[in-house]
């Protein structure tokens, strides 16, 4: 008995299957179509139960998808789209390096009784998760009349006048790893 397939595509490349691993950024989405096998509508509705894992799921890097299921009804061979929303830091983790992965596994739901579908595998869909931060360090202004941080800036006029003060802020861009020391040369 031949056994039917869980299928899915991006909606950017419409009838073609991800090919690969897929990679967006942090705190972008991915939207996609689940389906089941072309020109083999079931007898019977078909659940498809999708769940996304991150793999750091202890931290604030979650895999977010929706909807969790697609029902197929029977004697139809609708297409759903599936929407993966993922989340991110302020650390940089280096250029193009992956922050994280989401696993996406697409898996025909235990109570399905369409024979064609019974047996049928489940699919994963790998997405890597792309870091966009960049590790920097600005100096700040400070306004004098109420003492709070105006512009981030790369450089600053030291120009003064003699016993005069001059009050800057420095502030990393992103979440350091370890330590990070900043002294006067």
């Amino acid at each position: 008995m031949y056994v039917h397939h869980i299928f899915f595509f991006l909606r950017h490349k419409p009838q073609q299957q991800p090919v690969g691993i897929q990679r967006i950024s942090e705190t972008e989405s991915l939207t996609y179509t689940v389906g089941l096998s072309f020109g083999m509508e079931p007898a019977n509705d078909v659940t498809i139960n999708i769940v996304a894992i991150s793999s750091k799921p202890n931290g604030p890097l979650n895999c977010t998808i929706m909807p969790s299921s697609v029902i197929i009804l029977a004697g139809s061979n609708n297409q759903t789209s599936v929407t993966l929303t993922t989340q991110g830091n302020v650390i940089d983790e280096g250029t193009d390096a992956i922050a994280y992965t989401c696993i996406i596994t697409h898996s025909i739901d235990p109570s399905t009784i369409a024979p064609q579908y019974k047996e049928s595998p489940s699919r994963e869909l790998t997405v890597n998760i792309i870091n966009d931060d960049n590790a920097d360090v600005k100096l700040w202004t400070i306004d004098k009349n109420d003492g709070s941080y105006e512009y981030d800036v790369k450089f600053l006029s030291f120009f003064n006048l003699e016993g005069d003060s001059l009050e800057y802020g420095i502030r990393l861009d992103t979440e350091p790893m370890g330590i990070v020391r900043i002294e006067p040369v």
